[in-house]
């Protein structure tokens, strides 16, 4: 599988997961976001969560966690991780 970036040849092998805490519980247990049909080469696989979560996006976040009764998502605790994308991920 290609990287998924206009123009790019480079096979990927990440994808990108977004974790946030919650301004309450900064320190408590991280909600994760993962973005599975955005695969990347390493040369693509950006560390800055801003790179994946606009603020459009980051409204339906914070629409969701707010119907599921859940504490006010911290934005400014967003953290990029990235699992590997590995042949049996693909399936």
């Amino acid at each position: 599988m290609n990287c998924c970036r206009s123009g790019c040849l480079n096979v990927a092998t990440r994808w990108p997961r977004l974790t946030f805490a919650s301004v309450a519980k900064p320190e408590g247990p991280r909600c994760a976001l993962d973005f599975t049909g955005l695969a990347l080469c390493s040369g693509h696989a950006s560390t800055d969560p801003n790179d994946y979560m606009t603020d459009e996006s980051w409204q339906k976040v914070v629409a969701a966690v707010k119907a599921k009764g859940r504490a006010y998502p911290d934005r400014e605790s967003l953290h990029v991780l990235f699992i590997p994308l590995t042949p049996s991920r693909l399936h």
